[in-house]
């Protein structure tokens, strides 16, 4: 059985038989499956994951590049009441999660009176003014857990230093 639905003013061919989603108000709320049994696959789907994707092409554009072991400064706006404010929080950087999609997030990990704290930044959040690059972190691992048991100067990342090699003009 063949479908036809109109989603955000785009126009999508669904096979019913092959589909796994969830239809509310004729609007289709629901996920792509993984492979379909049939020799038909959904192809048309393509142009509305690309058209949420170039929403947020802006903002991804904005963040510098940064990986595990950087040293990182995350301005994240705190709505108290009426009012809006900006908190810091700067630390190591753990992990970073599904990377180059709209899901991404970042674990930074700083030290506060003597005890750890964490937090999960979505990297595309509303919330997330800014997100500076401190310093480089010279590390050999993606994920740094590690760091949460480490004392003292093992709980240290050592900084990378980049020589650049200066040409004759």
């Amino acid at each position: 059985m063949v479908g036809c639905v109109d989603i955000c003013g785009l126009k999508f061919k669904i096979i019913v038989n092959n589909f796994k989603g969830t239809f509310v108000n004729r609007k289709l709320i629901s996920y792509i499956c993984s492979p379909f049994k049939g020799k038909e696959k959904i192809t048309t789907m393509n142009p509305l994951i690309k058209e949420i994707e170039n929403l947020y092409a802006d903002k991804r554009a904005s963040i510098p590049a940064f990986q595990s072991g950087d040293t990182i400064n995350v301005s994240v706006k705190i709505k108290e009441g009426n009012k809006e404010r900006i908190q810091q929080f700067q630390g190591v950087v753990l992990q970073r999660r599904n990377n180059n999609t709209n899901g991404e997030t970042v674990t930074v990990r700083k030290v506060s009176n003597g005890g750890g704290v964490e937090r999960i930044f979505p990297i595309l959040s509303p919330s997330i003014d800014t997100i500076e690059v401190v310093r480089r972190g010279k590390v050999r691992r993606a994920r740094l857990f590690y760091l949460r048991t480490a004392k003292g100067k093992k709980a240290k990342v050592k900084e990378k230093i980049v020589v650049r090699k200066e040409t004759k003009a």
